[in-house]
């Protein structure tokens, strides 16, 4: 693809001069490209936990729905349990008192000969913020340290993730990395 007019953009796709504006290209804003995003959702933070194991940390389908995924580890591993995080990690300082939370650590490796330059980390955070409702905060960043921009990547790992919960709706917020052109 390239540039095909005047009056758009063919296939120029994130990292190139042409790229589209819905790239979210990051350039270092963790030191190496990164990007962290919070989603407000409609449905529990069991629920929320039990999605994302199905679909995206499923052990059985090695690698989730595109068999890119790894998981590292859930914090609690016990499933129908949350531990107890500080309610300022999602409400903000000064904020007293403790929610329920579920950690997810692990990453996405592409397939093909540069897949080990192309690992990204992944990290979510699921707090319960009422008995029906949580916040997932999600974050990506390209594990070598020499990768100046991301081509999108770390956002798309974040969105493709989110996608495949197969939502009814969801509110996004942008926390750091990634910028919206």
């Amino acid at each position: 693809g390239g540039l095909i007019g005047v009056d758009g953009l063919g296939e120029a796709g994130c990292g190139t001069f042409y790229q589209d504006s819905s790239c979210r290209e990051d350039c270092g804003s963790c030191g190496q490209p990164c990007c962290a995003l919070e989603f407000g959702l409609e449905i529990s933070a069991l629920q929320t936990r039990l999605l994302l194991e199905k679909h995206v940390f499923n052990q059985t389908l090695h690698g989730g729905f595109d068999g890119q995924f790894m998981t590292e580890s859930i914090d609690p591993p016990t499933k129908g349990t949350m531990n107890m995080c500080a309610r300022s990690s999602v409400l903000g300082p000064g904020i007293t008192g403790e929610m329920g939370c579920i950690l997810f650590k692990g990453g996405r490796q592409p397939t093909g000969p540069r897949s080990r330059k192309l690992m990204d980390e992944l990290s979510f955070g699921i707090y319960a913020t009422g008995t029906t409702t949580c916040t997932l905060k999600a974050w990506s960043r390209t594990k070598l340290v020499t990768s100046h921009c991301d081509a999108g990547r770390n956002y798309r790992n974040l969105e493709d993730v989110i996608l495949q919960l197969d939502l009814r709706s969801f509110v996004q917020s942008t926390l750091y990395g990634c910028p919206q052109k």
